[in-house]
C-alpha cells in the first residue's frame, strides 16, 4: 500500500509539473509585461510593424466571395510565362476596421512579376469583412497565398 501511495505522489508530481511551468511563466510574463508598457511602444515592435494592429480576434476577417473569386482575378505576367515561372506568393497585409487592404507585403516571393501582381491582386481586388474583438471591428494582419499556375 505504501508503495502505490508513494507511486501516485510521483505521478501527481509529474502531472502537476507542467502546471507550475505555466504558473511561473504567467507570473514572468505578467511582471515583465508591465515593464513593456511603460516604455515606448513603438521599440518593442518588431520589424516596423503597428502595434494597434491584432495578430490574434475573437473573429478573423472573412474574404467577400472567397479565395477563388480573388484567384480567378489573377493576370499572370508575361515575364512569369517566359520564364514558365509557377508557384505561390504569400501576401501579408493588414485588413482595417472597414475591412480593407492596408501595407501589402511579400513574404514568399517567386519572381519574374508575380508579386507585384499578387499584392495588385490583393490591394484592388480584395475586400474583407473586418476582424472583431469584443464586437468592434479592429485591425488585424493576416496572409493570402496567390497561386500562379500555367496553363
Amino acid at each position: 500500500m505504501k508503495s502505490t501511495c508513494r507511486l501516485l505522489v510521483q505521478i501527481g508530481a509529474i502531472a502537476a509539473l507542467p502546471l507550475l511551468i505555466l504558473a511561473c511563466s504567467t507570473h514572468w510574463l505578467r511582471e515583465n509585461l508591465t515593464v513593456v508598457e511603460n516604455e515606448n511602444v513603438a521599440d518593442t515592435v518588431e520589424w516596423g510593424e503597428r502595434s494597434d494592429v491584432y495578430e490574434i480576434v475573437e473573429e478573423i476577417p472573412e474574404l467577400i466571395g472567397g479565395l477563388r473569386r480573388l484567384q480567378r482575378k489573377v493576370v499572370i505576367p508575361e515575364s512569369c510565362r517566359k520564364a514558365n515561372v509557377e508557384g505561390l506568393v504569400i501576401v501579408r497585409f493588414i485588413v482595417d476596421e472597414d475591412g480593407n487592404v492596408r501595407e501589402p507585403k511579400v513574404t514568399r516571393s517567386l519572381g519574374s512579376g508575380c508579386d507585384e501582381e499578387a499584392i495588385r491582386v490583393i490591394m484592388e481586388e480584395a475586400k474583407f469583412t473586418p476582424g472583431r474583438q469584443r464586437g468592434r471591428a479592429v485591425p488585424m494582419r493576416i496572409s493570402l497565398p496567390i497561386v500562379f499556375k500555367l496553363r
